[in-house]
């Protein structure tokens, strides 16, 4: 990657407006990386960058720990400086994404995965703790992102606290994202967090892949908190 490349995707990485404002009006910005980075398996605009990082945070610093809430609403207004610089210059147009389409960039089961791909006991054998079909379904459409089937799903009753995995009860829907989330938030908020400490590092795949599935699951998240009827189980241990 050219020299300009790299200087381009860690400003808009690490949310530094001023940096990426500079390339821009110095004439070295490549306009192909509106189009591709060439970071990930797919085409990756590098547009899409802050658009994830807005997904990952969300906008509410007081969500965090006490002690990282003004570095995080730092980090949050210049992300969305840098989003503006974008949809000015070059008014590209922030549509959804398709995490689906990165599913090898991140943790996340290949969209043509079947159920025997994605869950290894039988419904007979999870049917002892309560498991239906339709929570099978559900499991397997939140690990290959379905996010439209995982509604889909959720309205019609289907439960993410059930077990998917014999012997498991913390094998369910919900237990799969919220650690994935929980995982991604301790290493990547430590970008936003201390910057300092970063930014002179390359972004490469791996940042990029971490940045886009943290983003997804935060994303998938979301939608079983707004959607989910069912309570959470109580065990007695």
């Amino acid at each position: 990657m050219p020299d300009y490349f790299q200087k381009a995707v860690n400003a808009t990485f690490y949310a530094n407006p001023v940096k990426l404002q500079q390339l821009i009006d110095e004439g070295h910005f490549f306009e192909r990386l509106l189009e591709d980075t060439g970071l990930l398996s797919k085409p990756f605009p590098i547009w899409r960058i802050p658009q994830c990082w807005e997904e990952a945070m969300g906008n509410d610093p007081n969500a965090y720990n006490k002690e990282d809430r003004d570095t995080v609403r730092d980090f949050i207004q210049r992300n969305q400086k840098v989003k503006e610089i974008f949809l000015n210059t070059f008014h590209v147009e922030y549509s959804p994404i398709d995490y689906q389409s990165y599913s090898g960039d991140y943790f996340a089961a290949d969209p043509d995965y079947t159920q025997e791909d994605i869950v290894d006991d039988p419904i007979e054998v999870l049917a002892k703790y309560g498991t239906t079909q339709q929570d099978v379904d559900l499991y397997c459409a939140v690990e290959r992102f379905e996010y439209p089937k995982v509604i889909e799903l959720l309205k019609q009753g289907a439960n993410p606290y059930s077990p998917t995995c014999d012997g498991d009860r913390s094998s369910n829907a919900f237990w799969r994202i919220e650690v994935e989330c929980s995982h991604l938030l301790t290493n990547k908020l430590a970008f936003a967090v201390y910057p300092k400490e970063y930014e002179r590092r390359p972004v490469g795949w791996e940042e990029c892949g971490d940045l886009v599935g943290w983003a997804a699951h935060e994303k998938m998240y979301r939608i079983l908190e707004e959607y989910n009827t069912c309570p959470e189980p109580v065990y007695d241990d």
